[in-house]
């Protein structure tokens, strides 16, 4: 039973893990909507060079590629999960009937299929975990072009 506990514990840690990347992405989510705020009225301030509101779009750009990415993380959740508890009372009962040791067996069996599940949403979270990455670099770079714009904006407006 040791071995199917631990892979049980495991199992559920993976799942943990992808509940945590979705409390990550909803804050990429926020912060990208708080970008486009900053990004949308320096875009329309018709005092901004032209130059300023190329780099203006750049910036919006960059803040809905990681509104995208932080949806796709959202929205990809892809998790195997356990069996229900009727489906192992269905194989208990089988088992039982052929006499067997039914609590070895579906635990070595439930162990077996953890280790599977692991498998597939460890890769899940990598997958959910690269796109969270790729979001928020693209946030990172929006809030710093963002903060030149304004930088760059004040100071010609004060040399003026």
């Amino acid at each position: 039973m040791l071995i199917y506990d631990l892979a049980r514990e495991h199992d559920q840690n993976e799942l943990r893990k992808g509940e945590g990347l979705d409390v990550k992405a909803g804050i990429l989510l926020a912060l990208s909507a708080v970008l486009v705020a900053i990004s949308g009225p320096l875009l329309a301030d018709y005092e901004i060079p032209d130059i300023l509101k190329i780099i203006q779009l750049v910036s919006l750009t960059l803040s809905a590629i990681a509104a995208l990415c932080a949806c796709v993380v959202i929205i990809y959740r892809f998790y195997d999960r356990a069996e229900t508890p009727e489906s192992i009372d269905k194989w208990i009962a089988k088992l039982e009937a052929d006499g067997g040791n039914a609590a070895s067996k579906i635990a070595g069996e439930e162990a077996r299929k953890a280790f599977v599940r692991i498998d597939k949403n460890y890769r899940v979270n990598a997958i959910r975990y690269g796109w969270l990455i790729i979001g928020f670099l693209a946030a990172l770079g929006s809030l710093l072009i963002d903060v030149a714009t304004l930088i760059i904006f004040t100071v010609t407006k004060l040399h003026q």
